[in-house]
């Protein structure tokens, strides 16, 4: 479920600029790049597999929306683990329609924390089927304010080690209503403004929904360019709340892009608060670029009450390439530690 989590995080958030001078325009030529995957966590172990990636324009006469894009993945892991993923962001009329599509299918073996009368404190494997469709779209309402709509489809099944908890079968429908404010000049790389974002997701029970429940994201991203025209300062601020019936598959976990560091899935509950900032050093004439970051986050509505609270600090650094040089946008690879726990990330784009 963490991975499909992230390709989610990943259609929604997009970003795209190269200076805070630089003009809103966008490439008008469709660029295919077959893209290795390649990962490793102390989750699912070493990652593999292919990402096949296009952008290109709606339309050519459309030199103000940003280039869409569309892809899949493929991937392995050595800890028995697969998923199978296709996903699109599209940019069109000018940038006054946004939209999103996410199809994904997978096994996930991972582990959890978990402590009673009758079970001894440590960490338990568990083991996850899932399926996910997912379909959104926003319209622009008033210069960068944004107002849109989306549906996420999950059936999810989950077994745990030594049956120290009860086997789940859950099937989630959420309706999600978004507003958001972007100033982003550059979607995919952003060098100046900001991307303000309010998300209530609704699970209500007359879509038949196993556990009704709402969930509340609100995200803060500002960037800011340095005087070099190159480099940027990007610092982000984000709280993932559950209200209600949240089931386990639906949980929020430390780590992920909001605090890069914990990989073991050890810690998570009902909700999230995360703190992060990141300085991006891009190198004159050049397509190898650098990043560093740090970042804090906390947890409550665990089942484990020794984490509720509590602090998580992480801190590491990565490097980038810049794989689409029109729109600037990158992949790379992050090393983050925690407290206690530690992480490799392969990135298609920034963290945030």
């Amino acid at each position: 479920m963490k991975v499909y989590i992230l390709f989610l995080v990943f259609l929604c958030g997009l970003s795209q600029s190269h200076a805070q001078t630089e003009k809103k325009t966008a490439d008008k030529k469709a660029k295919f790049l077959p893209l290795p995957y390649v990962n490793y966590s102390r989750n699912l172990k070493f990652e593999g597999g292919l990402m096949p990636m296009v952008m290109f324009p709606l339309s050519k006469k459309d030199t103000i929306s940003p280039n869409s894009m569309a892809g899949a993945l493929i991937a392995f892991t050595t800890n028995g683990s697969s998923f199978t993923f296709a996903f699109s962001r599209l940019f069109f009329k000018e940038d006054r329609w946004r939209a999103s599509f996410f199809l994904g299918t997978g096994d996930q073996n991972s582990q959890t924390y978990m402590e009673g009368i009758d079970i001894p404190p440590g960490l338990y494997d568990f083991a996850t089927s899932f399926k996910v469709a997912h379909a959104g779209l926003q319209r622009r309402i008033y210069h960068s304010l944004y107002g849109g709509v989306a549906y996420t489809h999950t059936v999810a099944q989950t077994v745990f080690e030594d049956e120290v908890s009860d086997p789940t079968d859950n099937t989630n429908n959420g309706i999600s209503l978004i507003l958001l404010s972007d100033t982003r000049k550059n979607i995919y790389y952003p060098g100046a403004g900001y991307l303000m974002r309010f998300k209530w997701i609704n699970y209500p029970e007359w879509l038949s929904n196993d556990a009704p429940a709402n969930k509340i994201n609100l995200e803060f991203n500002r960037y800011l360019g340095m005087s070099n025209n190159r480099d940027i300062l990007a610092l982000r601020g984000t709280v993932q709340a559950g209200l209600g019936s949240i089931d386990f598959e639906q949980q929020e976990v430390i780590g992920q892009k909001d605090i890069r560091g914990y990989s073991l899935g050890e810690f998570r509950g009902d909700g999230k608060f995360a703190l992060q900032g990141e300085y991006r050093k891009n190198f004159a004439n050049s397509r190898i670029g650098w990043v560093g970051f740090l970042g804090l986050a906390t947890l409550y509505g665990s089942l484990e009450e020794s984490q509720n609270w509590r602090l998580y600090p992480g801190i590491g650094t990565g490097f980038r390439f810049t794989a689409f040089e029109k729109s600037h946008m990158n992949i790379g690879l992050d090393a983050a530690v925690g407290d206690g726990d530690w992480g490799i990330y392969f990135r298609i784009g920034e963290a945030f």
